[in-house]
């Protein structure tokens, strides 16, 4: 959004605020159909004397778009709920991608290296135009386009790196004692959220959030380790902020056998089963990792291995988001995401604001939290945890 719109929101969002709500506000910027429903005409009155003010006394020339996006967030600011929000029509169709799992850049994720600050890769999405390009993940990138990443700091690199879209990002790369310089056309691409690898006979599958791309790199993933005759399964949810429940409902449909797998309460008292799963499961033992960052979809997924006793959870307890949002597209291209409803897990218990504590409480030391990054099967106590739990089963 321009900052003209944002100053300008900001103006009438603290003027919103300050007054009682109601859908008078926004008469004039909806159907007309919506004005019978107008209750306190106090409001209309003093919306449209402060629009009035606005365009008669304001410095800069503002439009009608302007004061409809102004009016938009001021509302959605004034439920003060951090879950609810407005998009306007660009940030609408980002949201889109999104879920989809679409994404524009070079398709690293990166975190500053604790030691030097230079960006450390996490990991590539395949097939993105860093994968194509040749960077890999544990790669320790020193300059962009010539820059030095540490004069440039952490921020202002990674923005040179996402750059425009079909346009080239030199990189200079450090990779063990090797020092190499790769090219990477920026554009879109499918994020990879799940990664996965073999510890002796157990997989070990890590997934970074949900969304509809997720479900085939899932049950991909999956597919690999009965081929390859895995005893166990370690979900590794450390960090998964959530994402999309039907794509989360779909993963947990591989996995568990038949029963209802998540249910909402909404604002009237209402319950509603929003997905069961069939009788086909994975047989398998099971852990999942979780931390502090493990929220909402992710929580879910936890929630339900535990409920269905398909595993146990290790770590430290979860987030607690068990709210849902639901996205409404508006006439003009824009969409407002409110929360509605509550999600439940199998058990029928909900934990927002509780979050889930684990069944074998592991927590990192203040070295281990410091390079999380660049711990190992074999140095990280949470999957080594793990790792001993189902080799004893």
């Amino acid at each position: 959004m321009k900052d003209k719109k944002i100053s300008l929101s900001v103006v009438i969002t603290a003027v919103i605020i300050s007054m009682v709500l109601t859908a008078g506000l926004v008469l004039c910027l909806v159907p007309n159909a919506i004005k019978g429903y107008l209750t306190e005409a106090d409001s209309l009155s003093k919306y449209l004397e402060l629009e009035s003010r606005i365009k008669h006394s304001f410095v800069d020339e503002v439009s009608e778009e302007t004061l409809a996006d102004g009016v938009a967030l001021g509302l959605i600011y004034a439920l003060d709920d951090p879950y609810s929000a407005y998009f306007d029509a660009e940030e609408y169709n980002q949201k889109l991608d999104d879920n989809e799992g679409l994404n524009a850049g070079i398709g690293v994720t990166v975190v500053s290296h604790p030691d030097n600050n230079y960006i450390y890769v996490v990991n590539v999405s395949v097939g993105s135009p860093a994968d194509l390009a040749g960077i890999k993940a544990n790669d320790l990138i020193t300059a962009v386009d010539g820059k030095d990443v540490v004069e440039l700091g952490f921020s202002e690199a990674v923005e040179n790196i996402i750059g425009e879209a079909d346009t080239d990002c030199v990189l200079t790369v450090k990779r063990g004692d090797q020092t190499l310089t790769l090219t990477a056309t920026r554009g879109r691409y499918v994020t990879t959220s799940v990664f996965s690898h073999m510890i002796d006979t157990l997989c070990y599958i890590q997934i970074t959030e949900f969304n509809a791309a997720t479900v085939p790199q899932f049950e991909a993933a999956i597919a690999d380790a009965v081929d390859k005759g895995a005893t166990g399964l370690i979900f590794d949810l450390r960090g998964n902020g959530g994402g999309t429940l039907d794509s989360v409902d779909k993963i947990l449909d591989i996995l568990l056998p038949e029963g209802e797998v998540v249910s909402a309460t909404y604002k009237n008292g209402k319950k509603k089963v929003l997905f069961s799963s069939d009788k086909n499961e994975i047989d398998l033992p099971m852990t999942v990792l979780c931390d502090q960052n493990t929220a909402s979809a992710a929580e879910l997924f936890a929630a339900s291995i535990r409920d269905f006793e398909k595993g146990e959870l290790i770590g430290t307890k979860t987030y607690g988001k068990g709210i849902m949002q639901e996205t409404f597209a508006l006439s003009d291209g824009s969409a407002v995401r409110l929360t509605v409803a509550y999600f439940n897990p199998p058990s029928g218990i909900n934990f927002h604001k509780v979050g889930l504590s684990p069944d074998h409480d592991v927590q990192l030391t203040e070295d281990e939290q410091k390079y999380f990054y660049l711990l190992t099967d074999q140095t990280d106590p949470v999957i080594k945890k793990a790792i001993e739990i189902l080799t004893t089963k």
